[in-house]
């Protein structure tokens, strides 16, 4: 069932989701001027692009309603410190509602009475001395009201929409990836609970220049052995430089190292049994 609100609402500002405030991103751009406004019809490549060029995501607006103004997009960015807003608008339906308007109308109608009357006229005597007669004419106008129920129906286009507010960070990072924890299914794929999945790389970063990859599975990081995303928050967090990361891609066992000539690849069957090559091919 659709959530909606009143035409006068900001759906974006109602139906916004934090992700970080711009407190916690850490080296902020400094945002001069409006936020940039990006119309997209694929809203998920222009997301995923802005993780890869170093934008942060702050949060995103998410519904289904009727069109909201693009200004109400671009004042929620103002108020959150946005410096790119990626926005997207999709037809969905039109809605139609049923409903009955009362037309009263009103009549009038008159109704003239008549009267007459006699009375006998005497003298002192008692004795009758002839008739006098009167009459009247009186009229009466009723008013009355009768409301017929006329069917109506009014329409409403329905909208698809989508926005996620960013801000550039310039901050030095020590990988340059976002990641998460395997999923269970991977777990089955992979037959391993361990490993950490990466979903983006940023450009010009540690993560980059080694050419890591979304979709590759770390296991080691400077030979320490990746557990989860737990373990490779800790090693991250000693500043400590990547020299090698070892991973899965796509069931290859594949060492990165700084010296791209000297990346040493195997299967992951292979090197169950015997180590993985080093040094150059």
């Amino acid at each position: 069932m659709l959530s909606f609100v009143s035409c006068a609402t900001n759906q974006h500002a109602y139906f916004y989701k934090s992700n970080v405030d711009i407190a916690q991103v850490p080296s902020p751009e400094p945002v001069s001027g409006d936020p940039y406004v990006l119309k997209v019809d694929d809203f998920t490549g222009a997301y995923n692009k802005a993780l890869s060029e170093g934008y942060v995501l702050l949060g995103m607006s998410v519904f289904q309603g009727e069109l909201d103004h693009e200004y109400n997009a671009l004042q929620l960015a103002r108020e959150k410190g946005a410096s790119l807003v990626i926005k997207t608008t999709r037809f969905s339906h039109t809605e139609y509602t049923n409903y009955y308007l009362p037309l009263t109308t009103t009549s009038t109608s008159n109704t003239v009475g008549y009267g007459y009357a006699r009375s006998d006229v005497y003298n002192r005597n008692n004795s009758y001395i002839g008739s006098a007669y009167s009459s009247a004419v009186g009229t009466a106008t009723t008013t009355t009201q009768n409301t017929d129920w006329v069917p109506m129906q009014s329409k409403e286009h329905i909208y698809q929409q989508a926005t996620a507010l960013f801000v550039k960070s310039n901050t030095v990072y020590t990988l340059g990836a976002y990641y998460r924890d395997l999923t269970i299914n991977e777990q089955k794929e992979m037959m391993t609970n361990k490993g950490v999945y990466i979903t983006h790389v940023i450009k010009k970063t540690p993560a980059y220049d080694l050419d890591l990859i979304p979709g590759d599975i770390i296991l080691e990081v400077n030979q320490r052995r990746i557990s989860d995303v737990s373990d490779l928050r800790g090693f991250l967090s000693a500043r400590e430089e990547i020299v090698e990361i070892k991973v899965n891609r796509s069931k290859q066992l594949v060492s990165l190292r700084r010296e791209v000539e000297a990346r040493a690849i195997s299967s992951i069957k292979e090197s169950k049994t015997a180590p993985a090559r080093r040094g150059k091919k």
